[in-house]
């Protein structure tokens, strides 16, 4: 009876070309406890892991023409195995998170052509979320970084501006495709 929470932010910043520098972070909360249930509920099946331990691998799935950079756990340097895979990027790796923690995985990314340009004076950015089936949906936050001198004109439903940015936030339980349109002032 193992209680797994998480959180996936993706940050996004534009160029006015349509570029992108992205930054996606996994939170990955075991709420489970490490005693005070029955050994088959809570026991480890192996010497190498401790009671309520959460172990499993990690993937991060993004579009093609994404470069990877960079992986970290809890902002340390961390290897993790990078393949293309649907025609796009895979990026997994192995995590153990122990019972009442929490760990954040990190990845930095680039696309040179991750908007579409509409003329010379605006992009059109579309992320698609494909979520993972799990009894307690994942919860996500998504952020888009407009170009200098750039402004939103379009939205996806319940995001809000503030300045050069434009954040969606909510519940990751279903596919949602969030589109967010900008034009130069």
């Amino acid at each position: 009876m193992r209680k797994l929470r998480r959180t996936v932010r993706w940050r996004v910043r534009l160029d006015k070309e349509g570029a992108a520098e992205a930054t996606a972070a996994f939170t990955l909360a075991n709420d489970g406890p490490a005693s005070g249930l029955p050994r088959y509920i809570i026991r480890p099946y192996d010497s190498d892991f401790r009671p309520g331990q959460n172990e499993q691998i990690a993937t991060l799935y993004v579009a093609g023409g994404y470069g990877f950079t960079r992986a970290t756990l809890d902002g340390k340097p961390t290897g993790v195995e990078a393949q293309a895979d649907f025609g796009g990027l895979a990026l997994s790796q192995q995590i153990g998170v122990q019972a009442k923690s929490t760990v954040t995985l990190g990845y930095q990314l680039a696309r040179p052509a991750a908007a579409e340009r509409l003329g010379d004076d605006r992009l059109r950015y579309r992320l698609l979320l494909r979520p993972q089936a799990t009894v307690r949906p994942d919860q996500a936050r998504i952020t888009v970084e407009a170009p200098r001198g750039w402004k939103f004109t379009a939205l996806p439903p319940q995001a809000r501006t503030s300045k050069s940015e434009a954040t969606w936030s909510g519940t990751f339980d279903r596919e949602r495709e969030l589109v967010f349109e900008l034009a130069s002032r």
